[in-house]
């Protein structure tokens, strides 16, 4: 019960003082990047923990254009590189492995909404049926 209290006590003052804009500029200048491996329409035969239905990738989508200002991850390598300036509240999205669901789900809804992705192929896995991992 002391604890709370001097959790809310503690809280109460961030909230009051200039901490409160510190703590948020912080996170302004953070950079989240979002990795995606795949996208699905319909449910997979067995679970995959790694692929999500496209419905939660819409709504991910939404909070993500309404929150931040979604750049190509070359941009922003570029400008941290050249210490150019980044927009407040950038983030990045990429998709691993380059599944096909990639081209023929989530590629469409990106180039409808205008927002960038880096993909990133497993080369060695092109034109065959072995696995990536």
């Amino acid at each position: 019960m002391v604890v709370s209290r001097l959790k809310r006590g503690i809280r109460s003052l961030i909230l009051k003082t200039p901490v409160k804009r510190v703590l948020q500029d912080n996170q302004r200048k953070k950079i989240p990047i979002l990795m995606y491996h795949g996208i699905y329409t319909e449910n997979l035969p067995m679970s995959n923990w790694c692929q999500i239905p496209v419905e939660s990738f819409n709504q991910h989508l939404s909070m993500l254009i309404s929150r931040y200002n979604i750049l190509p991850l070359t941009e922003v390598l570029d400008r941290i590189y050249n210490n150019k300036p980044l927009p407040d509240f950038t983030a990045c999205l990429t998709f691993d492995d380059a599944f096909k669901n990639f081209y023929k789900i989530a590629s469409p809804i990106l180039i409808e909404l205008q927002v960038p992705a880096a993909v990133f192929a497993v080369t060695g896995s092109v034109d065959t049926m072995t696995p990536s991992w």
